[in-house]
């Protein structure tokens, strides 16, 4: 066999044929494993969004909450629900919200951004466990305004327009923004939280989107979902465990992971023909080294799995190299349609970009190094 340190020391005799396939297989692995992230992150941080020991009441017109109108008056009979439970004080935890997208502008800034508001009540801070406020739940009543860790990224304006003591204004009315919150890994960070009732007098509207119930556990949540639509007296709602909302919502973004596996898949295959197009034209120019190689004893088997070889490395390391620059971006928070969310990387991911990698070098090295056997020793030996 020839030893491996031939076909890496060959890589620095062609510096810059070498930095150019570098350059071209890293960018691509970039390109393909950043879409997967991208996509994969998404789907996950809307997944977790949702909490399976809690129940999502809306009305039975549409699964989407933002769509859904729930006469307010449910509200005691929903507290009343078998399962749900109490809080500290004994009273259920029911927590009655508005959520709307809604047109939001800050003072100096001329544009007006889409953002997501929820109108909450006190109960919010027991029922939506992920949520961690600083300094502890404030009263928002007042209009005053939480704003989530990702709520600005949302809106597309630097973070320090949201800070406490500055002011935005939406649906006809101006809010003071009292604090900040977190829930980490979710997109529920993205959204501004008011009081339900300032909501309801700016929007001009008395019902709910939905209702929230704290139950138990999740077998108890489970439970009621699957009591509700036989109960004549709650013949205007339907009820899904959180977890499986949100479990939905994520399912519609599918189609955007299939797109980013496709264009993966794009990009391994231009990125092995690019590869194959540079080792080609290697192979083409290393005629007499390649003849020189077969005389001195050296089987077809051990030429070919050098050059192969040589791609791998290559190939392997830029891989790497793209991939660690998709995990420089780690933490990123990026944009959606209806709220955001941060970037996220695991080691099936990294993993993905190496295997993209291997494919271009064996497609790029064994292809075009059988091709440069077809010629007789002799012929090439004496070649120019």
């Amino acid at each position: 066999m020839i030893p491996l340190r031939y076909s890496v020391r060959n890589l620095f005799r062609r510096k810059t044929r070498t930095v150019l396939t570098a350059l071209g297989v890293s960018l691509g692995v970039f390109v393909g494993v950043g879409m997967l992230a991208v996509a994969r992150s998404l789907r996950a941080a809307i997944a977790r969004s949702g909490d399976p020991g809690n129940v999502l009441v809306h009305s039975r017109t549409t699964d989407q909450m933002e769509l859904s109108s729930l006469d307010a008056g449910l509200l005691e009979g929903l507290r009343a629900l078998p399962g749900v439970r109490a809080g500290p004080d004994g009273t259920p935890l029911a927590s009655p919200e508005i959520y709307a997208g809604t047109i939001v502008s800050l003072p100096g800034l001329a544009a007006e951004r889409l953002g997501v508001v929820r109108g909450v009540t006190a109960a919010a801070a027991p029922v939506h466990g992920r949520v961690r406020v600083g300094g502890g739940w404030p009263s928002l009543r007042g209009n005053r305004a939480l704003v989530g860790a990702l709520a600005a990224t949302k809106l597309g304006v630097p973070p320090g327009s949201l800070a406490p003591g500055g002011r935005v204004r939406f649906e006809g009315t101006e809010w003071e923004v009292t604090g900040r919150f977190e829930a980490p890994g979710t997109t529920v960070e993205s959204e501004i939280w008011v009081d339900l009732e300032d909501l309801r007098t700016a929007m001009k509207r008395q019902d709910l989107t939905h209702v929230v119930l704290a139950m138990a556990d999740a077998a108890a949540a489970r439970a009621l979902v699957a009591e509700i639509p036989y109960r004549t007296d709650l013949k205007s709602v339907a009820a899904r465990t959180e977890e499986r909302y949100y479990a939905a919502y994520a399912d519609s973004m599918r189609p955007l992971s299939v797109f980013a596996a496709l264009l993966a898949a794009l990009v391994a295959a231009g990125g092995g023909f690019a590869a194959l197009n540079t080792m080609s034209a290697n192979v083409a120019m290393r005629v007499r080294e390649i003849g020189t190689l077969r005389a001195l004893g050296f089987s077809t088997g051990a030429v070919v799995a050098s050059l192969a070889a040589e791609a791998l490395v290559l190939s392997l390391a830029s891989a790497a190299a793209g991939s660690g620059l998709v995990a420089a971006f780690r933490g990123l928070p990026l944009q959606m349609s209806m709220g955001a969310f941060r970037l996220e990387l695991d080691w099936e991911l990294l993993g993905v970009g190496l295997g993209i990698g291997a494919a271009v070098g064996i497609l790029g090295g064994v292809l075009p190094a059988w091709r440069g056997l077809a010629r007789p020793i002799a012929e090439a030996v004496r070649a120019a």
